[in-house]
Protein backbone atom coordinates (compact mmCIF):
# COMPACT_ATOMS: atom_id res chain seq x y z
CA UNK A 1 0.00 0.00 0.00
CA UNK A 2 2.78 2.44 0.91
CA UNK A 3 4.66 1.75 -2.35
CA UNK A 4 1.51 2.34 -4.41
CA UNK A 5 0.80 5.58 -2.52
CA UNK A 6 4.34 6.80 -3.15
CA UNK A 7 3.99 5.92 -6.84
CA UNK A 8 0.67 7.82 -7.09
CA UNK A 9 2.31 10.90 -5.56
CA UNK A 10 5.24 10.48 -7.95
CA UNK A 11 2.86 10.25 -10.94
CA UNK A 12 1.08 13.40 -9.81
CA UNK A 13 4.38 15.27 -9.77
CA UNK A 14 5.74 13.77 -13.02
CA UNK A 15 2.46 13.09 -14.78
CA UNK A 16 3.10 15.48 -17.65
CA UNK A 17 6.47 13.91 -18.40
CA UNK A 18 4.96 10.42 -18.50
CA UNK A 19 1.96 11.55 -20.54
CA UNK A 20 4.20 13.18 -23.13
CA UNK A 21 6.39 10.06 -23.35
CA UNK A 22 9.38 12.12 -22.23
CA UNK A 23 11.02 9.23 -20.33
CA UNK A 24 12.72 6.35 -22.13
CA UNK A 25 13.78 4.74 -18.83
CA UNK A 26 13.09 5.54 -15.21
CA UNK A 27 14.21 4.05 -11.90
CA UNK A 28 13.14 5.29 -8.47
CA UNK A 29 14.27 4.29 -5.00
CA UNK A 30 11.29 2.03 -4.28
CA UNK A 31 11.25 0.35 -7.70
CA UNK A 32 11.90 -3.37 -7.80
CA UNK A 33 14.93 -4.85 -9.48
CA UNK A 34 13.22 -8.23 -9.83
CA UNK A 35 14.08 -9.61 -13.26
CA UNK A 36 17.27 -7.56 -13.50
CA UNK A 37 20.64 -9.30 -13.78
CA UNK A 38 23.51 -9.32 -11.32
CA UNK A 39 26.63 -7.57 -12.59
CA UNK A 40 29.90 -9.47 -12.88
CA UNK A 41 32.18 -9.17 -9.87
CA UNK A 42 34.51 -7.05 -12.05
CA UNK A 43 31.76 -4.51 -12.76
CA UNK A 44 30.60 -4.60 -9.12
CA UNK A 45 34.14 -3.78 -7.96
CA UNK A 46 34.36 -0.89 -10.45
CA UNK A 47 31.21 0.81 -9.17
CA UNK A 48 31.87 0.13 -5.48
CA UNK A 49 35.41 1.52 -5.86
CA UNK A 50 33.99 4.67 -7.52
CA UNK A 51 33.50 6.16 -4.03
CA UNK A 52 35.83 5.28 -1.15
CA UNK A 53 33.05 5.86 1.43
CA UNK A 54 30.71 3.46 -0.34
CA UNK A 55 33.42 0.80 -0.42
CA UNK A 56 34.17 1.33 3.28
CA UNK A 57 30.47 1.06 4.22
CA UNK A 58 29.88 -2.06 2.10
CA UNK A 59 33.05 -3.71 3.47
CA UNK A 60 31.81 -2.98 7.02
CA UNK A 61 28.39 -4.48 6.22
CA UNK A 62 30.03 -7.61 4.78
CA UNK A 63 32.14 -8.01 7.94
CA UNK A 64 29.29 -7.26 10.40
CA UNK A 65 26.80 -9.56 8.66
CA UNK A 66 29.34 -12.34 8.07
CA UNK A 67 28.78 -12.25 4.30
CA UNK A 68 31.14 -13.48 1.60
CA UNK A 69 33.28 -10.69 0.14
CA UNK A 70 31.25 -10.44 -3.01
CA UNK A 71 30.09 -6.98 -4.09
CA UNK A 72 27.75 -8.23 -6.80
CA UNK A 73 25.35 -9.58 -4.16
CA UNK A 74 24.34 -5.96 -3.46
CA UNK A 75 23.80 -4.79 -7.04
CA UNK A 76 21.50 -5.15 -10.03
CA UNK A 77 22.29 -4.22 -13.63
CA UNK A 78 20.14 -3.40 -16.64
CA UNK A 79 21.15 -2.46 -20.17
CA UNK A 80 19.82 0.98 -21.17
CA UNK A 81 19.78 3.03 -24.35
CA UNK A 82 21.65 6.22 -23.49
CA UNK A 83 23.15 6.90 -26.92
CA UNK A 84 21.34 8.12 -30.00
CA UNK A 85 23.35 5.45 -31.84
CA UNK A 86 21.82 2.74 -29.62
CA UNK A 87 25.18 1.89 -28.06
CA UNK A 88 24.75 -0.28 -25.00
CA UNK A 89 25.21 1.25 -21.55
CA UNK A 90 24.62 -0.38 -18.20
CA UNK A 91 22.57 1.16 -15.41
CA UNK A 92 23.60 -0.24 -12.03
CA UNK A 93 21.79 0.25 -8.75
CA UNK A 94 21.34 -1.58 -5.43
CA UNK A 95 19.19 -4.69 -5.37
CA UNK A 96 15.70 -3.87 -4.17
CA UNK A 97 15.39 -7.01 -2.02
CA UNK A 98 18.60 -6.56 0.00
CA UNK A 99 19.01 -3.51 2.20
CA UNK A 100 22.53 -2.11 2.15
CA UNK A 101 24.37 1.12 2.76
CA UNK A 102 23.76 1.87 -0.92
CA UNK A 103 20.35 3.08 0.25
CA UNK A 104 19.58 6.09 2.41
CA UNK A 105 16.28 7.02 4.02
CA UNK A 106 14.71 7.44 0.59
CA UNK A 107 17.64 7.62 -1.83
CA UNK A 108 19.93 5.19 -3.59
CA UNK A 109 23.29 5.23 -5.38
CA UNK A 110 23.37 4.55 -9.10
CA UNK A 111 25.93 4.39 -11.86
CA UNK A 112 26.05 4.26 -15.67
CA UNK A 113 28.88 2.37 -17.33
CA UNK A 114 29.80 2.41 -21.01
CA UNK A 115 30.75 -0.65 -23.05
CA UNK A 116 34.33 -0.36 -21.75
CA UNK A 117 33.06 -0.55 -18.13
CA UNK A 118 34.00 3.07 -17.48
CA UNK A 119 31.72 5.01 -15.12
CA UNK A 120 30.24 7.81 -17.24
CA UNK A 121 27.81 9.05 -14.59
CA UNK A 122 27.09 8.35 -10.95
CA UNK A 123 24.79 10.00 -8.45
CA UNK A 124 22.73 9.50 -5.35
CA UNK A 125 19.07 10.41 -5.59
CA UNK A 126 15.43 9.46 -5.36
CA UNK A 127 14.96 8.99 -9.09
CA UNK A 128 16.96 8.63 -12.28
CA UNK A 129 15.49 8.95 -15.75
CA UNK A 130 16.66 8.89 -19.35
CA UNK A 131 14.82 11.52 -21.37
CA UNK A 132 13.85 11.49 -25.04
CA UNK A 133 15.84 14.69 -25.74
CA UNK A 134 19.39 14.34 -27.11
CA UNK A 135 22.48 16.55 -26.78
CA UNK A 136 25.67 15.68 -28.66
CA UNK A 137 24.42 12.19 -29.51
CA UNK A 138 23.52 11.23 -25.92
CA UNK A 139 20.10 11.29 -24.30
CA UNK A 140 19.55 13.91 -21.64
CA UNK A 141 19.03 12.53 -18.14
CA UNK A 142 17.24 13.68 -15.01
CA UNK A 143 18.13 13.19 -11.37
CA UNK A 144 15.68 13.91 -8.54
CA UNK A 145 16.65 14.51 -4.95
CA UNK A 146 14.05 15.19 -2.28
CA UNK A 147 14.84 16.86 1.01
CA UNK A 148 11.74 16.54 3.16
CA UNK A 149 10.14 19.89 3.95
CA UNK A 150 12.60 21.62 1.62
CA UNK A 151 11.03 19.96 -1.40
CA UNK A 152 12.39 18.04 -4.34
CA UNK A 153 14.97 19.14 -6.86
CA UNK A 154 14.93 17.87 -10.45
CA UNK A 155 18.18 18.44 -12.30
CA UNK A 156 18.23 17.85 -16.05
CA UNK A 157 21.69 17.04 -17.37
CA UNK A 158 22.97 17.09 -20.96
CA UNK A 159 26.08 15.55 -22.48
CA UNK A 160 28.48 18.48 -22.97
CA UNK A 161 32.23 18.15 -23.54
CA UNK A 162 32.23 14.39 -22.86
CA UNK A 163 30.35 14.51 -19.55
CA UNK A 164 26.89 15.12 -18.18
CA UNK A 165 26.42 18.68 -16.95
CA UNK A 166 23.36 20.37 -15.39
CA UNK A 167 21.34 22.44 -17.85
CA UNK A 168 18.20 23.12 -15.82
CA UNK A 169 16.95 22.77 -12.28
CA UNK A 170 13.41 22.80 -10.93
CA UNK A 171 12.51 22.91 -7.27
CA UNK A 172 9.21 21.47 -6.04
CA UNK A 173 8.07 23.09 -2.81
CA UNK A 174 6.15 20.98 -0.27
CA UNK A 175 2.96 22.80 -1.32
CA UNK A 176 3.79 21.65 -4.89
CA UNK A 177 4.62 25.08 -6.29
CA UNK A 178 7.19 24.62 -9.04
CA UNK A 179 10.03 27.08 -9.14
CA UNK A 180 12.79 27.23 -11.71
CA UNK A 181 16.18 28.20 -10.40
CA UNK A 182 19.70 28.29 -11.64
CA UNK A 183 21.61 25.10 -10.99
CA UNK A 184 24.14 27.14 -9.00
CA UNK A 185 21.33 28.01 -6.54
CA UNK A 186 20.36 24.35 -6.15
CA UNK A 187 21.27 24.19 -2.44
CA UNK A 188 19.42 27.37 -1.45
Amino acid sequence: MLKSSIFIIFLAICGNAFASGEFLFISATEDTTKGWSNPSEKIARIVIADDINIKKNIDEQIAEDGLKKNYRQFLSIKSVNLSELSESYNFIRPKSDLYSSLYGAHIYHYWILNKYNKVVFSMTGDLFGILRGVTNGMHNIISRQCRGIYGCFDTTLAFIKNEYKPISCIKYQPEDNRKSLSCEDWDK
